[in-house]
């Protein structure tokens, strides 16, 4: 069922080909680099077992990493995935030989605080394997030299097996500072957005496996929405092929996607609601934090920056036509912008640059269609304001989101 990303795929099973080579995949939350490299993975596996000429046994491991992790507790954990078993011949007049079966650490003797010629040596018998270490930007930094460390030592000694880091989008450049010459052994797979087709392939894909057909405005409309995000697409599919079906229909009209946004909201994770919830609550009626963190939204989808800045000049005019005003001042809205950047409203958004110059982006940057989907569902603004604002964005282009 995994859609598109066919030269990043390429890019993976290239490095895994070549010993003393290893990859960083990194890119924004929910573009997919976790599907990525499990679908890689499950690609690996095929491949290792079909063929005269394949790699027998190949190793695959996939360690996720949390933020109390350390370059040893991440490598006992992978190392513990690892099961060999042994025939150890018996002892007497008759001898039997007995299959035993253990840890890998066991058999090498290593401890808990693992090295990195350690690893090494352990990577060294294991020709093929294949490391995954998900969640690397968890890591505290401290710890990521070390890592650095061991890509450049089974480089420099050309061990086949190979590391995959994932989800590096703000540590690359610190990866790399510490050996100028690991960046020679680690290939820079940058996970972008998915494009439009991208997304309406995960449709077809649907369609075909639950014998349910999305009408082309529909189909479209979701994948403008998505803004780049395979999650959302999954996320309102869903939701609208599930109110296609409550109305004992096998085909899911435009009609059937905006009734299925409100499913949608409802199927958002609760932490993404609650965030949301306290972000843009007040106790004035005429507050108008929803309104500005939805123009935003908008503002975010249209600029198109790899990035997500904006300027708060570029939020005015969704900002008018989500009040039904013909204009806005910045003025009016400039302080919500600061107060949206506080702990007091979960930090939703971040800013940089100097007063009067600030530029502004969400911290999150699924939490951008996110908000378009509540706005719609909610019915700040109506859902065919909302597409015309998408259909801006992405008017004849094809490219990435």
């Amino acid at each position: 069922m995994f859609s598109g990303r066919l030269e990043q795929i390429q890019q993976l099973l290239s490095t895994v080909a070549q010993a003393g080579q290893h990859a960083v995949i990194y890119g924004e939350r929910g573009v997919g680099k976790t599907s990525l490299v499990m679908t890689v993975a499950t690609l690996l596996g095929a491949v290792s077992t079909g063929g005269a000429n394949a790699t027998a046994g190949r190793v695959i491991v996939r360690v996720s990493s949390t933020a109390t992790d350390t370059f040893a507790s991440v490598w006992r954990r992978a190392l513990d995935e690892i099961i060999y078993e042994d025939d150890v011949p018996g002892i007497g007049f008759r001898p039997v030989s007995q299959r035993v079966s253990g840890r890998l650490r066991d058999r090498f003797g290593l401890g808990d605080d693992l090295q990195v010629d350690e690893v090494r040596r352990v990577l060294a018998e294991l020709p093929g394997s294949v490391f995954i270490i998900d969640e690397f930007d968890r890591i505290g930094k401290r710890h990521t030299s070390s890592f650095t460390d061991l890509v450049k030592s089974l480089s420099d000694y050309v061990v086949d097996a190979t590391v995959l880091l994932v989800g590096v989008a703000a540590t690359v450049e610190a990866l790399v500072k510490d050996h100028e010459s690991v960046s020679r052994a680690m290939r820079q797979v940058y996970m972008p957005r998915m494009q439009l087709e991208e997304l309406a392939d995960i449709l077809t894909k649907a369609e075909q496996a639950v014998g349910i057909v999305f009408e082309v405005d529909g189909k479209g409309w979701i994948t403008r929405l998505s803004q780049g995000f395979p999650h959302i697409t999954h996320l309102v599919g869903q939701a609208s092929m599930e109110t296609a079906i409550m109305r004992s229909s096998l085909r899911v009209t435009i009609d059937d996607v905006r009734a299925g946004l409100e499913k949608a909201v409802q199927n958002t994770d609760h932490t993404t609601k609650d965030r949301y919830d306290r972000a843009v609550r007040s106790a004035h009626s005429g507050a108008i934090y929803r309104h500005v963190l939805l123009a935003c939204a908008f503002t975010a989808a249209a600029q198109g920056h790899r990035l997500g800045y904006f300027q708060p000049a570029s939020v005015a005019e969704p900002l008018a036509d989500i009040l039904g005003r013909s204009q806005v001042a910045i003025a009016s809205f400039n302080s919500h912008l600061g107060e949206l950047c506080e702990d007091k409203r979960e930090k939703v958004l971040e800013r940089t640059g100097q007063p009067r110059a600030y530029r502004f982006r969400f911290r999150d940057p699924l939490f951008v269609p996110f908000v378009i989907l509540n706005g719609i569902s909610t019915s700040l603004v109506n859902a065919d304001k909302a597409d015309a604002l998408m259909r801006r964005r992405t008017a004849g282009s094809s490219e990435s989101l």
